[in-house]
């Protein structure tokens, strides 16, 4: 099962090298549909790479300069963030969500240099996405 702060969805959860990876259907059920594919998937390690090559062990500097704009928000402790880029890919970091405060514009250069990606979540639907049209690469 996959657990928000909302839902316990049912998940399937595999092992590939050092990548734990739990695919999830997002329907009110106890148990996977196996008629249905999965729709949001979440994975966690480091072994492994992003989209362009960009290792799992970057941090918010490098995924800045590889991804551009960004859109930013909180679940929980953590920052999550979405690359205008990669709309279907959110990307969760250890940085101090109290630090970033407020999520506006300007939070992506609020966000230590340093943070790193705990979690990431692909979801079929690109939630934000409109947020998107417009926004400068604030790279400063």
């Amino acid at each position: 099962m996959r657990e928000t702060e909302e839902h316990i969805y049912p998940a399937a959860e595999f092992h590939i090298g050092g990548l734990t990876i739990l695919a999830s259907q997002t329907i009110e059920a106890d148990s996977l549909r196996f008629d249905d594919p999965a729709d949001t998937w979440e994975v966690k390690g480091t072994d492994g790479e992003l989209p362009m090559g960009v290792p799992l062990t970057s941090n918010w500097a490098e995924l800045r300069r590889a991804y551009g704009a960004a859109l930013v928000g909180s679940d929980d402790d953590d920052v999550r963030v979405m690359f205008c880029k990669l709309p279907k890919l959110y990307l969760y970091l250890n940085g101090d969500r109290e630090t970033v405060i407020p999520f506006d514009d300007k939070a992506v250069t609020r966000i230590p240099d340093g943070s790193r990606i705990v979690r990431i979540i692909i979801s079929l639907w690109p939630f934000g996405l409109s947020r998107c049209a417009g926004l400068q690469d604030s790279r400063n």
